[in-house]
């Protein structure tokens, strides 16, 4: 099926950029409802979906830098109320790339030396050129993002309990003058 614009859900598991019969570039779309060929690049249909959440790829890719302690290949997290993670096999300006979600995983595995299957959870499997040890490693790499966020963002709501808790236990002590 042919979509013209396509925002990424948390039905939606893998992106596969590549050019169409006209020499344009367009990506195919995992999800759950099947595949969908949508006349927009891969970084098109991940602005559009960072967008719709708030935040710009430049804001997505800072915050995995500060979080990983990385510069490059970075995952990225589409929307952070969710923890829609997802990572790229290869640069974020490549012609043809894949991109997964984290979530939309269910196994991967070597096809050859420099292959791998990956399988989702629709049942459909890729084989992308790549690896299964350099899969694994982006793989492993975004699991660690999004524990890591996890943490951060537990051990923040904890400070901020303990700010309003504290505040609220100053207010009501008795002045005394």
């Amino acid at each position: 099926m042919k979509e013209k614009n396509y925002f990424i859900t948390e039905h939606s598991y893998a992106l596969t950029s590549n050019y169409n019969e006209y020499g344009e570039r367009q990506c195919i779309v995992q999800c759950r409802e099947g595949e969908f060929h949508i006349n927009q690049s891969d970084l098109q249909v991940l602005n559009q979906s960072l967008a719709l959440n708030g935040l710009t790829m430049k804001a997505a890719r800072e915050c995995s830098k500060v979080i990983l302690k990385k510069r490059s290949m970075l995952p990225l997290d589409l929307n952070p109320h969710l923890r829609w993670i997802w990572f790229s096999l290869f640069s974020v300006r490549a012609d043809y790339n894949y991109w997964f979600s984290l979530d939309g995983i269910f196994d991967f595995d070597a096809a050859s030396m420099n292959e791998t299957i990956v399988e989702l959870v629709n049942g459909k499997q890729i084989k992308v050129p790549i690896a299964k040890s350099a899969f694994n490693q982006k793989y492993m790499n975004a699991i660690k993002y999004k524990q890591l966020k996890e943490v951060r963002q537990k051990r923040m709501k904890t400070e901020s309990q303990f700010y309003i808790v504290n505040q609220v236990a100053e207010d009501r002590v008795p002045y005394i003058v």
